[in-house]
């Protein structure tokens, strides 16, 4: 979900390769351990704020905070982030490391909605949710049981998104309790796939394309 709702700077095209997503191009230095980064301009998040270098640099920041426990820390650990001017940002390393700009895939977050909520606060924030992102799709709607676990989720298609549009207008993500009333659902045709299913239940659908 965070791919279809979020945009790197970077972005794994058809075949694989890295390509501009939210950047416009991207030079480095000769040791490999500068990156300058120019963004894409007139981009703007879904309440109207126009995206700029502060969003990468908020993002990056709250990557390598402890205080939000990023899964993704150790991968920019040692990398500094510096602000150029509104669309540019360099990035700085402190030993050349081949992988890094596959890194750079990482969905950015509105600084300007972020950066009002605490730390301490940040699994309890709205916006995890109703996630507000630049990616080819947005946040519509929810559902949860009287439990308050999520049943259903749905996307969708984002009318201001910055590459070629997708041609689904509307996704929506089911969840389960279990894997049996997944897998009653595939059979009733109440859902068109499933993420995962048990390797023995699988022959039971040998006949379905």
């Amino acid at each position: 979900m965070c791919s279809l709702v979020y945009a790197g700077l970077l972005k794994f095209n058809n075949n694989q390769e890295l390509a501009a997503d939210l950047a416009e191009n991207w030079q480095k230095s000769a040791d490999e351990k500068e990156f300058l980064f120019s963004l894409k301009k007139n981009l703007f998040w879904s309440d109207g704020v126009p995206f700029n270098a502060d969003d990468v640099l908020f993002t990056m920041e709250a990557i390598g905070d402890p205080l939000y426990a990023s899964p993704l820390a150790s991968a920019f650990a040692g990398v500094k982030t510096e602000r150029v001017d509104d669309y540019q940002v360099k990035f700085i390393l402190e030993q050349p490391f081949s992988p890094f700009l596959e890194n750079l895939t990482v969905g950015i977050l509105p600084a300007h909605l972020w950066q009002e909520v605490e730390p301490a606060n940040i699994k309890l924030a709205v916006f995890n949710l109703k996630p507000l992102g630049l990616g080819p799709y947005q946040f519509k709607s929810l559902t949860k049981d009287e439990k308050g676990s999520i049943k259903s989720y749905t996307l969708e298609r984002n009318k201001n998104y910055h590459l070629s549009k997708p041609w689904i207008d509307k996704i929506i993500f089911k969840f389960y309790p279990d894997s049996d009333t997944a897998i009653a659902a595939l059979k009733n045709k109440n859902i068109d796939g499933l993420s995962y299913m048990i390797k023995d239940k699988k022959k039971e659908f040998n006949n379905r394309e």
